[in-house]
């Protein structure tokens, strides 16, 4: 062969090699990491203390596991929006053209927004009390925050043994929170609890509504409403002056000025669940092998009181002998 042409093809060959390794380089690691990270796109509808609980468990499980951005196997895009559903749809289409190995959807517009967005990657949800119905898909699975509802409206007869009608408060525009009601108002009419329900559609709308309750109900049941939580210590306060007792869907709400709650969800250990099967993920499960998981307050549900609102209400001994106080 002739030595130039030789050298020719010799060259030709290494040029080809060269621009394969560097095509599998750009391909490898597509959210920024190499083949060893894996990059989790997470998206909360909102800041409170139920939803950041969750996602400090989903980290902590990680961690425990062996898996987090300083031990460099892991990036996490944590993206928390205000409230609104068009600012989770926007976050996911991110996580998605970024392709993201999985997405963390905390609360059920997140959920659906990204079931919208993708039906490749892998979803996890939580804090979706619903899931089945609101984010269903192959690619989906995760942890449901569905509290014992039947048993909080129960509470309310023993924490108000007065108690003739019993309140309902939530956003009407929460997909979650219409679903909570109408088990709470099945329950009531179980127990033979009157009921009347307060809806609003905004967080403005609450202190007025409150307001509204007195005189009509002694007690209120709120569930894990994201408006409602977000603003519990308009309501707590606006509750106290119109004298009616606020029966919480979890120990946050109680936290933030709700009056009591009972056998509720532990969202840190729901975000421990909902990081546990991240973990499964990452060492090769399938989302789609996976079915929602559910937590069980037991025999020992444990009631929550708020210290400070308890002090405006008569709470029978037999609920102080249980009881827990918020911290």
């Amino acid at each position: 062969m002739n030595i130039k042409r030789y050298l020719s093809v010799c060259l030709a060959a290494l040029l080809m090699a060269t621009g394969l390794v560097a095509c599998d380089s750009a391909n490898s690691g597509s959210s920024g990491g190499g083949d060893d990270v894996f990059s989790i796109g997470v998206v909360q509808l909102t800041k409170h203390n139920a939803l950041d609980a969750a996602y400090e468990g989903f980290v902590a499980a990680l961690d425990e596991a062996g898996y987090s951005e300083e031990k460099g196997n892991l990036k996490i895009d944590y993206q928390v929006a205000t409230g609104k559903a068009d600012e989770c749809v926007t976050i996911c289409n991110q996580f998605v053209a970024d392709k993201v190995d999985l997405i963390l959807a905390i609360a059920t517009d997140a959920g659906q927004a990204a079931v919208n967005a993708t039906s490749d990657i892998p979803i996890l949800v939580t804090a979706v009390t619903n899931p089945e119905a609101d984010v269903p898909g192959e690619n989906v699975s995760g942890t449901s925050d569905m509290g014992p509802i039947e048993d909080q409206i129960s509470f309310a007869k023993e924490l108000c043994p007065e108690l003739k009608t019993l309140g309902i408060l939530y956003n009407s525009g929460e997909q979650n929170s219409k679903f909570q009601a109408e088990k709470a108002i099945e329950a009531a009419q179980k127990l033979g609890i009157g009921y009347k329900e307060f809806t609003v559609t905004a967080s403005t709308e609450l202190q007025s509504v409150v307001e509204s309750m007195a005189g009509q109900v002694e007690a209120c049941w709120i569930p894990t409403d994201n408006t409602c939580a977000s603003n519990m210590d308009i309501i707590g306060a606006t509750a106290k002056d119109a004298h009616v007792m606020t029966i919480c869907g979890e120990a946050g709400m109680v936290d933030n000025g709700g009056l009591a709650t009972y056998g509720a969800v532990d969202y840190l250990e729901l975000g421990k669940q909902t990081g546990d099967m991240a973990v499964r993920i990452i060492e090769g499960a399938s989302v789609s092998d996976m079915p929602i998981e559910y937590q069980s307050a037991g025999e020992d549900a444990e009631i929550v009181l708020n210290r400070e609102a308890a002090q405006a209400f008569e709470i029978p001994q037999s609920v102080l002998d249980k009881a827990t106080f918020a911290e």
